[in-house]
């Protein structure tokens, strides 16, 4: 049978039919090419999946059979094509994943060789190219290989890994060492060369004349001195990168623009969170030292400017005079238009109109919020209860207010997801491609994210990213709470309770309450937070998922999918707190651990 495979595959390949569609020939009066094809078409396909793994691609859509194609339920004798397809000509991506997808299906010597083939074909075919996403996922692929089989896969690991490092060396890009230099530390590769990496991407920093990109250069040769055991180097990277920061603010307010003040307020507090991270005693000699306060007064000096605390940067994204909806909207756009579109283009609740217009609606119908309203869970339990009393009140509000606030709210959140959001992140997701590093990026660069937070914000937006928003819920509500919990501390807001001497920090539904937390975030954040994540009237993610109710129904629920999509909104809004404490936000750094005598 190898040998039908065979070849029916040579057959395939000579005519052209291995080709992608709309390049090749018509298809052949030849069953067994006709599947060959089908099935190199299915593969090719596949888009990469953030787990990675040996299940590192999910499909995209069913092959034409109506069959999913992925690592487990591919049949024996696709396995046996699949190993005959990947020694012909194939561009570089499918290649990959056909040797992908034949070791994740074998054993032994055979895996082993395959995999050292994979590592191979890595050099060979990505090493030297732009590091797009095909190529950082790649390269991820081939490290994660190389340590798994002995000196077979470690070799040409090492190889593949000097060979990028020689490149990270010899660029004079900004970018590209930008990124190469990411995704190599991402990897933890090589820490015996870090203090050379970091002097490196500190002279391409000193001779670049873009306006962002000595800065972002600078945070990453900090990172490389820390890999190399500098921390004092590390704090210079820091300090440097901290006050071009502060300038870059300085130069924005000078514009005296509403748009400009918000782009300034959100460096502000990317240079605060940088500041934060480089102790107290290691300030003065790198003049710094009175920073904390000077940069606060900035911040304040933004919010006056600003017509509310949570703004987007505004984007002229070029659309169609008619619009049906977002999907078309973001269709052919590039990806910094098309993430604006998908994030910023559909409207928050805006709280003042939903509860005037719901006061309004309770005032015409009144009969309906004379009694008590029960709620019920799915498995039968009284989760919510309201009435007309108008002493019974959730956040400031009479609770029978609230329950019809909140039930619009999810009628709200089901008609985005269905009607917009579900068909948009398909689009993009197809035509934008965005790995982990991506992400890592993303958060780093949000004002919102604290230090030390940002791979666990981007795993979560990764998994989303990927489809699967549950588990990207379970990761980023977590990182809502201490986000929400960072930025009232920084305004003066105490976020624990003490009781019996110990202290206990506050959960989520406790610090959505009171005025403070409106102060900071703004009612139209505030509002759908509350709704989504702590009401017992709405989906209350938050407590489901802490405390173990969620079951299957909710993997694919328009709630998850909602959540993932409102917190990735919420880290690219250029965010500044304008109720910042000058002291209580100064928490003085990391404390620098004490030199060993001893070792």
């Amino acid at each position: 049978m190898s040998d039908e495979w065979a070849e029916a595959v040579a057959r395939a390949a000579s005519g052209g039919f291995l080709l992608p569609e709309g390049v090749r020939p018509e298809a052949p009066d030849d069953e067994r090419v006709n599947e060959v094809t089908v099935l190199v078409d299915a593969v090719r396909e596949l888009m990469t999946h953030p787990d990675g793994g040996e299940e590192s691609y999910i499909p995209f859509r069913p092959r034409p059979d109506g069959r999913w194609v992925s690592t487990h339920t591919l049949e024996d004798h696709e396995i046996d094509i699949l190993r005959h397809v990947a020694d012909y000509d194939l561009d570089a991506p499918t290649r990959l994943r056909v040797l992908e997808l034949v070791a994740a299906r074998t054993k032994g010597l055979e895996k082993v060789e395959t995999s050292a083939k994979i590592i191979e074909h890595v050099i060979t075919e990505f090493a030297g190219r732009p590091f797009d996403h095909d190529v950082s996922f790649a390269v991820g692929r081939a490290f994660a290989l190389a340590p798994r089989f002995g000196p077979r896969t470690m070799e040409p690991g090492d190889r593949l890994e000097q060979f990028l490092l020689d490149r990270l060396l010899a660029c004079t890009n900004a970018s590209e060492s930008l990124r190469l230099a990411e995704n190599l530390r991402e990897k933890r590769r090589p820490r015996t060369r870090a203090a050379e990496v970091a002097a490196h991407l500190r002279s391409v920093a000193s001779s670049s004349s873009d306006l962002y990109m000595p800065r972002l250069l600078r945070e990453e040769a900090g990172a490389w001195h820390l890999l190399a055991g500098d921390r004092q180097a590390h704090f210079d990277d820091v300090a440097a990168a901290v006050l071009m920061l502060r300038d870059q603010a300085a130069a924005l307010l000078a514009e005296h623009r509403t748009d400009s003040a918000a782009r300034a307020g959100k460096d502000l507090e990317l240079a605060l969170d940088r500041l934060a991270t480089i102790p107290r005693a290691e300030r003065p000699s790198r003049g710094v030292d009175q920073l904390h306060g000077e940069l606060t007064r900035m911040i304040r000096r933004a919010g006056t400017a600003t017509l509310s605390f949570m703004k987007s940067i505004r984007r002229e994204v070029p659309l169609p005079k008619e619009m049906p909806n977002l999907a078309e909207a973001l269709d052919g756009q590039d990806l910094g238009d098309a993430l604006h579109l998908f994030l910023q283009w559909l409207p928050l609740t805006d709280f003042a109109t939903n509860k005037s217009n719901n006061q309004a609606l309770v005032k015409k119908y009144p009969l309906s919020h004379l009694f008590t309203h029960v709620q019920f869970s799915k498995d039968g339990r009284t989760v919510a209860r309201s009435s007309s009393d108008e002493d019974d009140v959730i956040y400031g509000m009479p609770s029978h207010l609230w329950r019809v606030m909140t039930r619009e709210f999810g009628m709200r959140v089901n008609l985005y997801v269905h009607r917009f959001l579900a068909s948009s992140w398909m689009i993009l997701s197809a035509q934008h491609p965005l790995n982990i590093a991506d992400f890592t990026f993303l958060a780093r660069e949000s004002s919102l994210v604290p230090s030390g937070r940002e791979s666990l914000v981007a795993r979560g937006l990764h998994y989303g990213y990927g489809g699967d928003f549950l588990t990207a819920a379970h990761l980023l509500i977590p990182q809502l709470e201490n986000i929400i919990r960072v930025k009232l501390q920084d305004a003066g807001v105490s976020t624990s309770t003490i009781e019996d001497g110990i202290e206990t920090e506050k959960g989520l539904s406790a610090l959505m309450k009171g005025d403070d937390v409106e102060r900071v975030f703004g009612l139209d954040i505030v509002f759908e937070i509350r709704a989504l994540f702590c009401s017992s009237h709405g989906p209350n993610l938050r407590n489901e998922i802490a405390h173990g109710l969620v079951d299957d129904d909710h993997i694919n629920s328009s709630t998850a999918f909602y959540a993932w999509w409102f917190i990735w909104r919420l880290i690219h809004s250029a965010f500044f707190n304008a109720e910042r404490d000058e002291e209580a936000s100064d928490r003085g750094g990391p404390v620098v651990p004490e030199d060993d005598d001893d070792a």
